[in-house]
């Protein structure tokens, strides 16, 4: 290890806060949450970061480092591990924690899963009414409770003209 990363090292874990739950917190910069860095120019995640310094090795092509604590901040090693985009879905989807994102998107890996565009949560696709899930021009993909709730609202905007 280099006097660079040893550098790298002081001034990150003088940013980390240890809480009772066992969450070592970032206390620094942060984008939704989840701590960043910039390291040699380019800006890296905090908790992918501590993963390869911990594991003594870089993260493997096309995997993500998962939080056991479902807390972003988190940089505890004992808190991370290794899976794949569609083992986070997964995760976040059987733990009722819903991702942002403004796309539709289809779940590579997880059967039948679609995300709602106005509520942002991951449902089965059996949650969704047949003609608001197949429309194409832009997010339109509503879960059967939103459905409702904006066609209420549009024949309110409707009524009012």
């Amino acid at each position: 290890m280099g006097a660079y990363d040893e550098k790298l090292r002081k001034r990150l874990w003088a940013k980390v806060r240890k809480r009772k739950s066992g969450c070592w917190e970032w206390t620094g910069s942060n984008s939704g949450g989840y701590g960043h860095v910039c390291v040699r120019g380019q800006t890296t995640q905090v908790h992918r970061l501590v993963w390869e310094w911990c594991n003594n090795k870089k993260i493997p092509s096309g995997m993500c480092v998962l939080h056991k604590c479902d807390n972003p901040s988190c940089v505890s090693p004992h808190h991370l591990f290794l899976g794949t985009r569609g083992d986070n879905i997964q995760d976040c989807v059987r733990k009722g924690r819903h991702c942002g994102g403004r796309a539709v998107t289809r779940l590579r890996g997880v059967d039948g899963f679609v995300q709602c565009c106005r509520c942002r949560k991951f449902l089965h696709q059996s949650c969704f009414n047949a003609d608001t899930r197949n429309k194409s021009h832009g997010c339109r993909s509503y879960c059967k409770k939103c459905d409702t709730a904006s066609t209420r609202e549009h024949r309110e905007r409707k009524r009012r003209e």
